[in-house]
């Protein structure tokens, strides 16, 4: 039940957060929506270096409920039923593409500052 909780709270954040970011950023079309996946992934990316370091209960937090919620891969919908499928199709390859690499770059920042940190 204690997970439930924290991956409750965390949800709820990362949701809260997503739409106040969306909501600043309404008139740009799908691009909050990758947006929010880059900074997702980069997240990831930087929480995978740090796995070690973190409780269950702080992974669940952050991962699962936070990013889980922020991130917006429930978005294609949102978009294919705003734009064109043309439009729906460039969101679904940047933002796949886009996340990967996002992730990529947050999991080499995150090994290079900790590298610079143990030295």
């Amino acid at each position: 039940m204690t997970s439930f909780l924290i991956i409750f709270i965390g949800g709820g954040l990362g949701a809260c957060l997503r739409h106040l970011l969306h909501g600043a950023t309404l008139s740009y079309g799908f691009y909050p929506h990758i947006l929010t996946n880059i900074l997702g992934c980069f997240l990831l990316g930087v929480l995978f270096v740090n796995f070690d370091f973190l409780s269950k209960d702080q992974f669940l937090f952050l991962t699962v409920g936070f990013i889980g919620a922020f991130t917006t891969y429930s978005g294609y919908i949102a978009v294919l039923s705003e734009s064109s499928l043309d439009k729906a199709l460039l969101y679904f390859l940047l933002s796949n593409a886009l996340g990967f690499l996002s992730f990529i770059v947050g999991l080499e920042v995150s090994k290079f500052v900790f590298e610079a940190l143990r030295s």
